[in-house]
């Protein structure tokens, strides 16, 4: 039973620093997405992180490179096989993320990769709403 019960503690550890060890190599990847570091997102990729790997909000590289303007990233998480329409735990996504920040030529990018909008009424509405008591003309017409 002592034996027994030493092997589960060392495989609940070794789960644990397992966990810890992916957490790190997530943060690492979307720091890199949000930084438009191609050569660190590209070792990730390598080692076969997921394009799609996501904080606790469900954030993705994807959304954070299209936030900051990225382009380059962008376009390698799209041909690396990240989902362009993936949503975020508040119905944010990356064609929201570009559309908010004015990187058009992200927007066309991930309209073209295959991203779909995914607002409900009342985000589309607030959205909306947003842009005219703001006179936030190009984000409306986006």
């Amino acid at each position: 039973r002592a034996a027994l019960s030493d092997l589960l503690r060392v495989r609940a550890a070794v789960a644990a620093l397992a966990a810890r060890a992916e957490e790190e190599r997530t943060t690492r990847f979307l720091y890199a997405a949000s930084r438009g570091r191609l050569p660190a997102l590209r070792s990730e990729l390598a080692t076969g992180i997921s394009p799609d790997a996501a904080d606790y909000d469900g954030r993705t590289a994807l959304m954070l490179a299209s936030a900051k303007g990225h382009r380059e990233a962008v376009t390698l998480l799209l041909s690396s096989g990240a989902d362009p329409s993936a949503t975020d735990n508040f119905g944010g996504s990356a064609a929201l993320e570009a559309a908010r920040h004015g990187h058009d030529e992200i927007l066309d990018a991930l309209v073209a990769g295959g991203a779909r909008w995914h607002l409900s009424a009342v985000a589309t509405a607030s959205e909306l709403c947003t842009c005219v008591s703001e006179c936030h003309l190009p984000l409306l017409r986006r």
